[in-house]
């Protein structure tokens, strides 16, 4: 019986995930930064990605999440169950991955300093709830660097990575 509402909850958050990526990438009005230029120096290389879903570098121009850069991409159906290493030979602003826990996210420590708290509003309701989600998910990895003020996140099972940071 517990095997089969762990099934029913996968499917259900699975389901909610995918149409929320959908219903926001087809929405119109939305502000939808696409910067292919840091997904690319953030995400190429590093894990396998089909197309940038937000990418928003929190400079001065047309930035819609003031101080923060926020950056998500779609995986490819091929990438890898365990998140990617950190390359530290990167800039820390173009950085991937860290200490890798598994998901869910430990709630006690988010702050209103924190990435997932300051940042995610901006990028509309339906991405910011995919983050959410994500950060709540059984399957998922998360890693924190910089003392808390970027946020890795990688969900190969829902096809999604990100990574949040409060601009410096």
């Amino acid at each position: 019986m517990r095997l089969l509402v762990t099934i029913v909850v996968f499917v259900a958050m699975f389901a909610v995930l995918s149409a929320g990526l959908l219903i926001w990438r087809d929405r119109s009005g939305l502000a939808r930064p696409n910067n292919t230029t840091l997904a690319d120096a953030v995400f190429g290389g590093v894990v396998p990605y089909v197309s940038v879903i937000y990418s928003d570098d929190g400079g001065p121009e047309g930035r819609v999440t003031p101080g923060c850069q926020i950056v998500a991409v779609k995986l490819e159906g091929s990438a890898p169950e365990k998140p990617p290493r950190a390359d530290y030979a990167r800039p820390e602003a173009l950085r991937f991955g860290g200490a890798w826990q598994k998901t869910p996210l430990a709630i006690r420590f988010l702050t209103v300093s924190d990435p997932l708290t300051r940042c995610i509003d901006g990028v509309g309701p339906d991405l910011a709830g995919v983050i959410r989600s994500l950060k709540d998910a059984d399957n998922a990895w998360y890693a924190r660097a910089s003392g808390g003020q970027v946020v890795h996140l990688y969900a190969p099972a829902y096809g999604v990575a990100a990574r949040v940071a409060v601009a410096k």
